[in-house]
């Protein structure tokens, strides 16, 4: 009787430690499902707020660009509009030269 008792608490202590070990594994992957799935989350957020960031800092590299390229266009307008109104000053003093 008491071979049988023993038997039995062990089978039962056996059975509640198997169901203890089962029940701490469904834990451990329902957190590291978490945890991967937290982690992945955080990569997606950093990637976003890095591509922004790249996305804003072209569009600025983009805008002064052209602002640069809009001045020297300008610069150069200017340039030739005063080399022009030159070019006549010059021909016109050349042919008043020629004249008198």
């Amino acid at each position: 009787a008491v071979e049988s008792i023993k038997r039995l608490h062990e089978e039962q202590a056996s059975a509640a430690q198997e169901a203890l070990r089962k029940e701490l594994d469904e834990k451990y992957q329902s957190l590291m499902q978490d945890a991967s799935s937290n982690a992945a989350s955080d990569v997606d957020k950093r990637m976003a707020d890095l591509i922004s960031k790249h996305a804003a800092e072209l569009e600025q590299t983009r805008a002064s660009h052209n602002a640069e390229k809009e001045a020297l266009f300008a610069e150069k307008e200017e340039h030739v509009r005063t080399t022009v109104e030159k070019i006549k000053s010059d021909a016109a003093a050349e042919t008043e030269s020629q004249v008198t």
